[in-house]
């Protein structure tokens, strides 16, 4: 409705991995550009014009009918692009300003348990999609620095995304907000601290009022005599969990593992194959048929967190079979 009587001019782009696609002109390629000032052009993008505001949400509606998405392990629908919408709209005679406003929607990001079933391609892509979103964060990182007087560089050329993005970070007359998505799930924790830890670096105000908090939970130290009368390998989704909760007191209860992880999968997993599960950083492929978003794990935490949670539960399984030797024995 603020829209109704006003003139407005729609641009709609996506940015998958090193190309970018125009969304209001049938997917046509477009190409970035740079000027003597390091400002970022789109080469080639299609202006939608309207004359009175009127027919933007059919404009906005085929436009995301061309965005590319998939179906992931997580996600029936994930957006595999970079999406950017930018409506100018012109002032009126009631005295409204003109103004520019730029919507920008990331795509989606995968745990490492949930691409395991990927493709080489869809690997290449994961790969893409990450380094640009690693990127916009070292910048969220250096412009929290600037913030606090620091020295530090903006690393904007390394990725389209951040050269398009280039004036919410230089621009003191251009305002942005995020909006920071998290989940209410337990088992999302760790995801929904991380992104709103960067989503306080472009305001130094919330960064300021940021706290840890430490809290002391009561924990099962040991594995609960229900556990040990199961054997690990007939174990369920929830009885590995509860292990996780309590065995090797508490030591793994941070970890956040795939749901359906049954002991039997524990007990059959290779040291190397848990280490996988854990998060980190990103490299290219060993083999011709490997993926280059293998995943490798950061100073090689989840490689140990990998190998220990290995050797524990084949340390409770054989206490489980040594307590039953023991027992037939008596």
């Amino acid at each position: 409705r603020e829209l109704r009587g006003r003139a407005v001019e729609v641009e709609f782009f996506e940015i998958c991995g090193r190309q970018c696609w125009d969304l209001l002109a049938a997917r046509k390629p477009l190409r970035l550009l740079s000027d003597s000032e390091d400002r970022v052009h789109v080469r080639g993008l299609h202006t939608v014009h309207l004359t009175a505001g009127d027919g933007i949400e059919g404009v906005l509606q085929e436009a995301m009918l061309l965005r590319t998405s998939e179906e992931t392990e997580r996600n029936s629908a994930s957006s595999r692009s970079h999406a950017v919408c930018t409506l100018r709209i012109a002032g009126d005679s009631a005295g409204r300003e003109s103004g520019t406003l730029r919507l920008v929607d990331l795509a989606g990001s995968e745990r490492n348990y949930e691409t395991t079933r990927m493709t080489a391609q869809q690997h290449r892509d994961f790969a893409d999609i990450n380094t640009s979103l690693m990127v916009l964060k070292d910048c969220f990182r250096a412009h929290a620095a600037l913030q606090r007087g620091e020295k530090a560089k903006l690393p904007l050329r390394r990725s389209q995304l951040t050269q398009v993005l280039r004036d919410c970070f230089q621009d003191f007359s251009h305002k942005t907000v995020v909006i920071a998505a998290v989940s209410p799930s337990a088992t999302d924790v760790i995801h929904t601290l991380n992104t709103l830890r960067h989503a306080t670096m472009l305001a130094k105000p919330l960064d300021d009022l940021t706290r840890e908090v430490t809290v002391e939970l009561p924990l099962h130290l040991g594995v609960s005599k229900f556990l040990m009368q199961i054997p690990v390998v007939e174990w369920s989704a929830k009885d590995v969990i509860a292990w996780l909760s309590e065995g090797e007191q508490g030591r793994f209860a941070h970890l956040v593992v795939p749901p359906n992880l049954t002991g039997e999968q524990l007990l059959s997993t290779s040291a190397e194959g848990l280490s996988d599960l854990f998060e980190g950083t990103m490299r290219r492929a060993r083999v011709d048929h490997e993926g280059t978003a293998w995943n490798v794990q950061v100073d090689n935490l989840g490689a140990d967190i990998g190998r220990d949670l290995f050797r524990a539960a084949r340390r409770v399984a054989l206490d489980q079979d040594n307590s039953r030797r023991a027992q037939l024995l008596f």
